[in-house]
């Protein structure tokens, strides 16, 4: 490492060396380019549905020897001494200072105003911060692609310029909880690249630059799904030493907007549930035939949401130890009730049931059943009311540690609460949240129910409350968009959600921890 930075820091000192001796005695000669410029090609109104990224190989064509010197118009420049170089790259660095120090100044009263409240990660301040980038005339979205990019247009055109290999720039900034992202893009000639700089929030809600990183687009992606994602490598001591190679960085962001009404659904129905520690949208299931649905997740996912503490039945710290609980089935049944409607018999069915006592057998999830903290999140892209009441809605788990803005999607049929509309309807807040996701709907906190039923009361709501109807998974694509499922196809011994880890069964627990609990 230490070689390798003497030889760039010697080749710097000869190149700079030479610059100024040879500019001090002669002008530099200006270079030969054509008199007529080819016309570039025609590209599309709109970026293509995929556009891959610009070929590396590909290098402007010289000037044809058989051009007289008629042909070629050059003009002298002036003599660019090493001063001036460095002049020039002062006033740029200087320039891009000054703009992140005016972002910073606009986001810094809104992070104190949520500082003081205590909801900086909440979705109305994330709202704020990102529509008032958005009236500075910056192109911003929040990085969890929960709010609608603003100038996207800006973003739309930047992309057509690449298509045409014309020259263009563009600046992103995305915002988080902690600061933000801002993205400079340049291209010319088709190939792009990228300046990144990372600013964090200090303990006064000021703005910092923590690093600030160059590298060219290695791959180039607008999907059909309305996600730009592109991704390069740039050079890092530390991962240099570690790995040998460049450190890779990526970028989804979703630029088409999404219909309000989409994201109020998923943020009530979908998100709270997500793909992690439960498979409620990763099976096959409806009301005549629940198939794979795993009950016991769908208590640990809806117990905090209705009596607002975690699950109280924790594995043991000992993790060579299975735990075993008894839960009383008034209990049991009301969490599982509050949103499916399914026949005791079907409950009993599908679990573990003592009717001597009265009571479920429970095995919370232990150290051989625990998901990757790696998974997609859900977005749902279109819904449908449907004549009985109930909303199809169809749903995309969009994944940017895969790199793709569509893994697999599913359908989803929910029916609404009687008190509530079917567009809109108050919001309901789990306490799942396994993807990541750090501001709830509206700056709610989870969602306080003066009538929710508490342990020990025999009141199952089912009707009273929306309800989970079915779920069909519909396509599976995978990271490279290749691979592909049919509709109706179930994930059931599929190895496409390679994150979820099923529930032991109870002759693998005993296996496992010798039946000592």
């Amino acid at each position: 490492m230490r070689k390798r930075s003497s030889i760039i820091q010697i080749l710097l000192f000869a190149a700079f060396w030479v610059l100024a001796a040879g500019c001090s005695k002669e002008e530099l000669k200006g270079p030969e380019v054509p008199a007529e410029a080819s016309e570039p090609q025609k590209g599309p109104e709109v970026p293509a549905e995929i556009s891959e990224g610009p070929n590396s190989s590909e290098v402007p064509t010289e000037a044809s020897e058989s051009q007289t010197a008629s042909d070629i118009s050059v003009e002298a420049s002036e003599p660019q001494t090493a001063s001036d170089i460095l002049a020039e790259s002062s006033e740029t660095e200087e320039h891009e200072f000054k703009e992140t120090e005016h972002i910073a100044e606009l986001c810094q009263e809104i992070y104190k105003k949520a500082a003081e409240t205590n909801t900086s990660g909440a979705l109305e301040n994330m709202q704020s911060i990102v529509a008032w980038l958005g009236e500075q005339g910056y192109a911003a979205v929040d990085s969890e692609n929960q709010i609608n990019m603003t100038n996207a247009e800006q973003v739309l055109e930047f992309c057509k310029a690449v298509e045409k290999q014309e020259p263009a720039e563009q600046t992103i900034l995305v915002a988080a909880d902690y600061g933000l992202r801002k993205f400079d893009l340049k291209t010319e000639e088709g190939k792009i690249n990228i300046v990144r700089e990372y600013c964090q929030y200090d303990d006064n809600g000021v703005l910092i630059n923590i690093d600030t990183v160059s590298y060219p687009a290695d791959r180039w992606q607008f999907t059909k799904e309305g996600y730009l994602i592109f991704e390069g490598k740039y050079f890092s001591a530390v991962d240099y030493v570690l790995t040998l190679s460049d450190k890779p960085e990526y970028a989804v962001l979703r630029v088409l907007p999404l219909d309000e009404t989409c994201r109020e659904w998923n943020r009530k129905y979908i998100l709270p549930v997500g793909y992690g520690r439960n498979n409620i949208f990763l099976s096959d299931w409806s009301q005549e035939d629940f198939g794979a649905l795993e009950l016991y997740d769908v208590f640990d996912v809806f117990y905090p949401e209705l009596y607002q503490r975690p699950v109280p039945y924790a594995a043991d710290e000992n993790l060579n130890t299975g735990k075993v609980y008894q839960i009383p089935e008034d209990e049991f049944e009301t969490v599982i009730l509050s949103h499916f409607n399914i026949g005791l018999e079907a409950i009993r069915a599908k679990t573990t049931y003592f009717p001597e006592d009265g009571a479920y057998e429970y095995r919370p999830r232990g150290f051989y059943e625990v998901d990757y903290s790696d998974i997609p999140y859900p977005e749902v892209v279109s819904y449908t009311n449907n004549e009985d009441g109930t909303v199809t809605l169809v749903v995309n788990a969009v994944y940017p540690d895969g790199k793709t803005s569509k893994l697999f999607s599913h359908k989803t049929v929910i029916r609404p609460g009687k008190d509530e509309d079917s567009q809109n309807g108050s919001t309901a807040v789990f306490q799942n949240n396994n993807v990541g996701i750090s501001y709830g709907p509206k700056g709610e906190e989870a969602n306080s129910r003066e009538n929710s039923p508490m342990a020990g009361e025999n009141s199952p709501i089912a009707g009273e409350d929306f309800q989970y109807v079915s779920n069909q998974v519909i396509s599976y694509f995978g990271a490279d968009e290749t691979k592909v499922q049919q509709e109706g196809i179930s994930a059931e011994n599929d190895n496409s959600f390679w994150w979820h880890a099923e529930r032991l069964t109870k002759e693998q627990w005993e296996k496992i921890y010798g039946g000592k609990e």
